[in-house]
């Protein structure tokens, strides 16, 4: 047999946990991963007393042999707001989510970056930056404090621009970004080489999923 090393280290791999918990933390037990548990990005488990959710998941998790992340929320958190409501409503539920990162003992937490370029105004790029400048010097000072970065998600994104503009203005470790090859051919034109060099001297964590090409089916690669 020829032995191939690895392009990506085992220690560096997660399973993604969320819509079929048992397999897929099974799946890390195996093969010796980690998971980034996702459950608790979801509207309909914060809304409720999950605390004994959250317990169980901890006891799961702790004898992976790989490293634990975080997905935080992302329905609905438009953090960077006009409304003060909204603004403190995606403050909150970020910071029950650097919470809840911090109790699975996880390495970084991860939140959508929620650029909609839908919105056709010539001044809605600048308000985004804008306004995310307002949202995050705070978060940061709490991701310092907790040794808990944030990474920043591509999701509906049809540039890398925004989220590098962001990166780069902070520079920061506690900063970084996640990218999604899947969201971004479903939602952008522009090629995946062109996305990897914008994003490479912020990127810090790549999710990996399969699609048909029309929805964001979060299959199993191949």
């Amino acid at each position: 047999s020829i032995d191939i090393e690895p392009t990506v280290p085992r220690e560096r791999v997660m399973v993604a946990e969320g819509r079929h918990a048992d397999h897929e933390l099974r799946v890390a037990r195996e093969f010796g991963l980690g998971a980034e548990v996702q459950t608790f990005s979801h509207p309909f488990v914060l809304a409720t007393d999950f605390r004994p959710h959250l317990k169980r998941m901890v006891r799961r998790i702790e004898r992976l042999p790989g490293p634990i992340g975080c997905h935080g929320p992302f329905i609905d958190t438009i953090h960077f707001s006009y409304d003060p409501w909204i603004m403190e409503a995606s403050r909150r539920r970020y910071l029950q989510a650097m919470d809840i990162a911090e109790t699975l003992g996880a390495r970084f937490v991860l939140f959508h970056g929620q650029y909609n370029p839908l919105i056709k105004l010539p001044a809605y790029p600048d308000i985004y930056h804008t306004q995310n400048l307002a949202f995050w010097p705070d978060l940061l000072a709490e991701a310092e404090r907790r040794n808990l970065p944030i990474y920043l998600e591509n999701m509906f994104d049809d540039s890398p621009e925004p989220l590098v503009r962001l990166a780069a203005e902070f520079n920061t470790p506690w900063l970084r970004l996640c990218f999604d090859p899947s969201h971004s051919l479903l939602h952008s034109s522009i090629p995946l080489e062109e996305w990897l060099d914008r994003f490479a001297p912020y990127l810090a964590h790549v999710h990996l999923t399969d699609c048909h090409g029309t929805f964001d089916d979060h299959l199993p690669l191949g």
